[in-house]
């Protein structure tokens, strides 16, 4: 039994391993998986206008295509723009 225990502990252990991986997306550039870093730019400032108006209380926003990650940012200050 105590064996059984010790076996899923560490199996719970290396499977989180990845959820607490620092980078778990490959980054890549807007134009390099079909998109403009533009249009990108206009979600941030779309995010921010809604935000100060008041229609939101906060946003955080990833975008990825093909599995790598394109564009990331939060309402605190940080810019929606190419990784």
């Amino acid at each position: 039994m105590a064996a059984i225990r010790i076996l899923a502990t560490t199996l719970c252990l290396l499977a989180s391993g990845a959820a607490f991986a620092d980078d778990p997306l490959p980054r890549a550039k807007p134009e390099d998986v079909g998109l403009s870093s533009e249009r990108l730019a206009r979600i941030g400032a779309t995010l921010k206008a809604d935000i100060e108006a008041g229609r939101i209380p906060g946003a955080v926003i990833a975008i990825a295509r093909h599995g790598r990650l394109v564009a990331q940012a939060d309402d605190r200050g940080r810019r929606l723009d190419a990784v």
